[in-house]
């Protein structure tokens, strides 16, 4: 194994991951799950038309478990029926469902199919996507978005002895749910 010398300030840690380290860090520090959890809040009011929201979780790709926690607090205090699914490309969207996908491919998979079975988006079926994209804006796609990434929400790093936190999450409201 080859030992790499790196400048303390360049390398950002996960706080969880090194809490014995000593010295000054770079940390990524986040609280996705309140931010997934307030977002969807934000938008309790056009999601309560729907009968069921799913959250759209890849199996490859790496996401934080805070999100699915955000997912799971806002289901059960706002008591919505949900469900967590790993790939839209074995399912067809179902009516009366809305749809939080993480992922550009799922997105285009859900709207692929929808379309050809003809459910209007923003009407029989909803979805909330992550990240916003100049793409997404002419769909008219809902989005969560930290408003400073256009394809993701980023992670910000901060000193570890710096009061900076996360920018918050905002939600921008368009025709998709």
């Amino acid at each position: 194994m080859k030992t790499i010398k790196c400048n303390a300030t360049c390398l950002p840690l996960s706080p969880k991951d090194v809490l014995e380290l000593e010295g000054n860090y770079l940390a990524v520090s986040t609280n996705w799950g309140r931010r997934v959890y307030n977002a969807l809040r934000s938008v309790s009011d056009l999601l309560q038309k729907y009968e069921k929201l799913v959250l759209v979780l890849p199996a490859k790709v790496y996401y934080p478990l805070e999100y699915v926690q955000g997912f799971l607090q806002y289901c059960h205090f706002c008591q919505v029926n949900y469900a967590v699914m790993e790939s839209t490309e074995t399912e067809y969207p179902v009516p009366e469902t809305a749809y939080f996908t993480l992922t550009d491919t799922d997105l285009a998979s859900l709207i692929k199919v929808a379309e050809k079975l003809g459910h209007k988006l923003g009407e029989e079926w909803g979805v909330l996507s992550l990240g916003d994209s100049p793409i997404k804006k002419l769909m008219g796609l809902t989005v969560i978005t930290t408003g400073t990434d256009e394809q993701q929400i980023p992670l910000y790093y901060s000193h570890p002895s710096s009061s900076k936190s996360v920018p918050d999450v905002e939600v921008i409201r368009r025709t998709s749910l």
